[in-house]
């Protein structure tokens, strides 16, 4: 299956032309995949999801509030998205979240608390 079909999110990245917005995440923000990333994608993954920047924000200050880890943006992303897409989940199954990346400051933290 080519992986317009497999994941489109990713297959738009790869169009000619296409731009990146500007996102708090901004260590997953890439002009276009990798020679290595894309045929990687294409073996292993089933589907992309996408968060808006507001549940972002969210996810990173839950990660403060209840678990006492400090995210930087792009490191809480896969949070983000299993809360958003909690529902989707199988029932039983365990979800695995990869929360990394502490490269943040206070400042953008106060800013993501004005945010909410």
């Amino acid at each position: 299956m080519p992986i317009s079909a497999k994941i489109p999110y990713a297959a738009r990245s790869l169009s000619p032309g296409s731009k990146t917005s500007k996102s708090l995440a901004d260590a997953v923000r890439v002009q276009t995949l990798g020679e290595l990333t894309y045929p990687i994608l294409c073996t292993y993954v089933d589907d992309i999801v996408t968060v808006s920047e507001q549940e972002i924000i969210a996810a990173t200050l839950l990660a403060v509030e209840e678990a006492h880890v400090l995210l930087e943006p792009s490191g809480s992303l896969d949070l983000a998205a299993a809360l958003m897409y909690a529902s989707q989940l199988e029932d039983g199954k365990p979800a695995v979240v990869i929360a990394s990346g502490g490269n943040t400051t206070l400042e953008a933290l106060y800013q993501m608390y004005g945010k909410v």
